[in-house]
């Protein structure tokens, strides 16, 4: 890449202002609109049960919805989302008119899915049935892992809306939220193997030491991608952004640390729930923003001079990302298992324990666990309405309170609120759909879900692996400024059935990669 080009590449990608949060959510509620239309068509029609959904038709249905319609929304649709959004709805409709007649209706099948579901509700004696596979939390993380993948490249082509690029200081952005999802969805999964210990009571196998170095182990692949794009951008000169993260530092270094660093401030969650310690940790971080002498304009105006301050923006960042993962597993403890755990609201209990009186009411152990247990529709609402209500709470411009706009430079307060009620309302909204639809948590329904959903979830990280490489990959060969629009798309199109042919293939060869 010749000099002139990185310093073009590097200028195309800084100095941007955003856009506004209302705008965001509706580009990305068309990961929302697709996963309703997939449902709904898979409700109605047999395209996508048993062996159907492996035939070319059904697989370029299920493309089109899961990774088409986020690749048009951040591009050629970026200014007229309500249209795409029905453009997609329309043909779903016709297809679930011409093929409502082809899905068997069995009753009993029905009936016995409605049995088990009960089932796995009041007695959570296995890991497979306290912690089962759920359709919406495919969905929410597989869309999050696809609309990550399509923006890191789709960024350095013009036809990508430069409102949608991180932005340079303050403000909120697609890409910005972006980032920060992909650590809450960490936090939440991370959250399955804790609460498999706690249901087989195995806290005491592992040593503290063990837990941080599995922990470190399985970032691995984020390491080897963070030393790759360090060596890229020095050694190749592949264009850098110096104000994003610092001079060394990069996303995926953060995505090594954010783990092993709450591994290791892990004893006070005994003591204290895990979202208060996020919300204890962005407070703190956003007072010594505003009230310690000197701290902001170094961080922003402050000259590179050693290693720490030439790396201060990735440095001080994770003090905000480790809380948007600590938030993530406070979720998590909500979302992931079959039944609420005991004082859930406060703790990782164990399995709800009841008892049926003579005239049908439950009894809990005692009102404390009554009032603190709280079940997963209820949390979220509740999770969800106290976190937007404490970020309008802080964003209020009084003389009593002091706080700065949304910065993902930083990593404060405001932002972590904005990745954490976001995430949470999103997630929701697929709980909701599944609701709608009657899907079930039984491992016998992923014969009906979205292939590309479930290829792109089994294989998360290889996925980001592969889209990383790739995107670097498209940048050393092409000069993508430079591309008009029917090139853009095409590059881009070839880009995501690439990575979509790959998965699927795993999936359908019963492959995983365990990176």
């Amino acid at each position: 890449m010749s000099e002139s080009l990185k310093i073009r590449k590097e200028s195309f990608v800084s100095n941007h202002s955003g856009s506004n949060i209302p705008l965001i959510n509706l580009i990305t509620s068309l990961a929302l609109v697709s996963y309703f239309n997939f449902s709904y068509l898979n409700h109605q029609t047999s395209l996508f049960q048993g062996d159907n959904k492996w035939s070319w038709g059904s697989l370029t249905i299920d493309w089109f919805l899961q990774w088409g319609v986020l690749l048009l929304g951040v591009t050629v649709y970026s200014g007229s989302t309500w249209v795409l959004i029905i453009g997609s709805t329309m043909p779903v409709l016709l297809l679930s008119f011409m093929y409502r007649e082809q899905r068997p209706i069995n009753k009993s099948q029905d009936k016995s899915k409605t049995q088990n579901k009960t089932q796995t509700k009041t007695q959570p004696n296995t890991i497979q049935t306290y912690l089962p596979q759920k359709p919406s939390l495919t969905a929410y993380r597989s869309s999050m892992l696809i609309l990550t993948s399509i923006s890191i490249l789709a960024v350095d082509f013009p036809i990508f809306p430069r409102a949608f690029a991180k932005v340079e200081t303050w403000g909120t952005s697609l890409m910005d939220l972006g980032v920060g999802s992909f650590v809450f969805s960490m936090g939440i999964i991370t959250m399955r193997p804790l609460l498999a210990e706690k249901l087989q009571n195995k806290q005491h196998i592992m040593s503290y030491l063990d837990r941080v170095m599995g922990s470190i182990k399985g970032t691995s692949t984020c390491l080897i991608l963070g030393l790759i794009r360090l060596i890229a951008v020095k050694g190749l000169e592949y264009q850098e952004h110096v104000s994003e993260y610092g001079v060394h530092w990069n996303f995926f270094i953060t995505l090594v640390l954010v783990g092993p660093i709450t591994i290791i401030i892990s004893p006070v969650f005994q003591y204290i729930p895990r979202l208060f310690i996020a919300l204890i940790i962005g407070v703190v971080y956003e007072m010594c923003l505003n009230y310690k002498e000197g701290l902001l304009s170094f961080l922003l105006l402050g000259q590179r001079t050693d290693l720490f301050s030439a790396n201060k923006e990735g440095i001080f960042s994770l003090i905000g990302y480790v809380a948007i993962f600590i938030a993530g597993q406070g979720v998590g403890c909500f979302v992931l298992p079959s039944v609420p755990t005991s004082g859930n609201l406060f703790s990782i209990g164990e399995p709800q324990t009841q008892t049926q009186s003579r005239d049908g009411k439950t009894k809990y152990m005692n009102k404390w666990l009554k009032y603190t247990t709280v079940g997963s529709s209820t949390s979220g609402l509740l999770i969800t309405f106290i976190i937007y209500l404490t970020l309008a709470f802080i964003t209020m411009e009084t003389p009593l309170i002091t706080s700065l706009p949304v910065s993902r430079r930083l990593a404060n307060l405001s932002y972590i609120l904005w990745v954490c009620a976001y995430n949470t309302g999103f997630l929701y909204c697929f709980f909701a759909f599944d609701s709608i639809f009657g899907s079930t948590d039984s491992q016998s329904d992923s014969q009906s879900q979205s292939v590309s959903l479930q290829a792109v979830n089994k294989n998360g990280m290889f996925v980001f692996l592969i889209a990383n490489l790739s995107t670097g990959l498209v940048n050393m060969s092409l000069n993508t400024l430079d591309c008009g629009n029917a090139v853009a798309m095409l590059v881009l199109t070839l880009y995501c059935v690439s990575i979509w042919g790959v998965c699927v293939w795993m999936l359908y060869k019963g492959w995983g990669v365990k990176i």
